[in-house]
C-alpha cells in the first residue's frame, strides 16, 4: 500500500508517496516527490531526507527536484535491521551551488573551473568574478562527491587563493516539510501508522547546518593502508600485486611539496621529466605511468594539483598491470581521505572536494 505524506500548513507543500510502507529486507521502495507550489523559482530544488529510528540509526540523503518532481529508489539491504523508521523530507530552494571569493591575487575577472565527478567525467567552465572578487559556480548535478579545481584565466594555480561555501551544506529555511514511516519486517507491534505527522515547528530542530553536515567516525585501526584496502579498493586494483604507502601515517608526506616528490623518494627507478611549460611526464623503464584518482584514470597534471594532506593512500603497481587503461605498464592509484580522515579545512587554496547528490538508485544499509 502506497503512503502519501504532506504538510498543509505551508503555502508550498510537499507530496511524498512511498510505494511500500511495510517491506522485507531485500525489497525495493520507490519514492515519488511532488512539490505543490506556484513559484517558478522552485522548478530547481533539493530534497533533503533524514531516515532515523529510536535506536540511534540515522542516514542523511539528498536528491535534486527538477520541475517540482522526482523519483528515486531505495533497495533495502538484506541485512537491514527490522523495525520502524521515520523518513523526514525537507525541500531546499535551488540545486548544487558553490559561492566563492578570490582572496588573492586581486582583480581577477575570470576563473577556469574543472569539476571531476566520481565517474571520471570532466566538466570545464569559465566563471566570471565580480568587482568584489565573488563568483558563483552552479547548476551541476552529480552523484556522491566531486573534485572542484580552479585556476586563473591562464590556467595557473600556484598563487591562487580561494574560499568557497557549498550552499547545499549550509543552514537553510525549508520551503516545505513532509514525514512518512516505513516498517521493515512484520514482527513487533501490530499498530503501525505509515504517516508521520510533521509540523513546521517540528522541522526547526532538524534544520541546522550542524545537523545536516555528515560526519563519519571510524573505529581506531592499526593500519591505514589495510583499512582503505578493505573498504575502498575494488576491481582491478584489489587483486593485483602492489605496494601501498599510507600518507596519513608517514611524516615524510608532510614535507613533500606534491605527490610526485613523495613518490620519487619511495619508488625505485621512477623518472619525472618536466617540459618547458612545467608539465610532468612520469616514466618507469621508459614506459609512461598511468595515474588514477580514486580509481578514475586522470592525467598526472590533475594528480599534481591535489594537496598531499588530502591523500590517504597510494598504491603502486609494477608492470605488467593487467587491465591498466594505459597498457600493461606501471600504474599509481591515489586514494583521497574519507570520513574521519578528511582534513576539516581544505589545505589547498584552489582544489576542493564537494558533496553531490545521493544516487537515484541507492542501497539503504545499516553500514554507511
Amino acid at each position: 500500500m502506497a503512503c502519501r505524506a504532506h504538510l498543509y500548513a505551508q503555502a508550498d507543500a510537499l507530496n511524498v508517496i512511498l510505494s511500500k510502507t511495510t517491506v522485507e529486507p531485500g525489497d525495493t521502495v520507490d519514492i515519488d516527490f511532488t512539490l505543490l507550489s506556484a513559484q517558478s523559482k522552485l522548478n530547481k530544488a533539493t530534497i533533503n531526507c533524514i531516515i532515523k529510528n529510536d535506536n540511534g540509526f540515522e542516514r542523511k540523503l539528498r536528491w535534486p527536484l527538477l520541475n517540482k518532481t522526482g523519483v528515486v529508489q531505495l533497495l533495502i539491504d538484506r541485512k537491514f535491521p527490522r523495525g520502524i523508521y521515520d523518513f523526514i523530507f525537507f525541500v531546499q530552494e535551488g540545486i548544487f551551488q558553490v559561492h566563492g571569493k578570490v582572496v588573492a591575487p586581486s582583480k581577477q575577472k575570470m576563473l577556469k573551473a574543472v569539476l571531476i565527478n566520481s565517474k571520471g567525467q570532466i566538466n570545464l567552465e569559465e566563471v566570471k568574478v565580480d568587482s568584489n572578487s565573488n563568483f558563483v559556480f552552479k547548476n551541476y548535478i552529480f552523484e556522491n562527491y566531486a573534485n572542484l579545481l580552479f585556476s586563473d584565466k591562464n590556467g595557473k594555480q600556484s598563487k591562487l587563493d580561494i574560499e568557497i561555501n557549498a550552499v547545499l551544506d549550509s543552514a537553510y529555511k525549508p520551503i516545505a516539510v513532509a514525514g512518512s514511516r516505513m516498517k521493515v519486517g512484520n514482527e513487533g507491534t501490530s499498530f503501525f501508522s505509515p504517516v508521520l505527522k510533521m509540523t513546521h515547528r517540528d522541522s526547526i530542530s532538524y534544520n541546522s547546518s550542524e545537523y545536516l553536515q555528515e560526519v563519519i567516525v571510524y573505529d581506531t585501526r592499526p593500519n591505514t593502508a589495510a583499512f582503505y584496502e578493505e573498504n575502498y579498493v575494488g576491481g582491478i586494483f584489489k587483486d593485483a600485486e602492489s605496494k601501498s604507502f599510507s600518507l596519513i601515517d608517514d611524516p615524510q608526506a608532510q614535507s613533500s611539496t606534491d605527490i610526485l616528490e613523495y613518490l620519487q623518494n619511495k619508488i625505485p627507478n621512477i623518472r619525472i621529466i618536466y617540459n618547458q611549460s612545467g608539465d610532468a611526464i612520469v616514466k618507469i623503464r621508459n614506459a609512461t605511468v598511468q595515474f588514477y584518482l580514486d580509481e578514475i584514470p586522470l592525467d598526472v597534471s590533475y594528480i599534481r594539483s591535489i594537496s598531499v594532506a588530502d591523500i590517504a593512500v597510494v598504491k603502486f603497481f609494477q608492470p605488467p598491470f593487467i587491465g591498466n587503461i594505459g597498457g600493461n605498464g606501471s600504474a599509481v592509484a591515489v586514494y583521497t581521505r574519507r570520513g574521519g580522515d578528511i582534513v576539516e579545512k581544505p589545505t589547498g587554496n584552489y582544489r576542493f572536494r564537494v558533496k553531490g547528490y545521493t544516487p537515484a538508485l541507492s542501497v539503504l544499509s545499516a553500514k554507511d
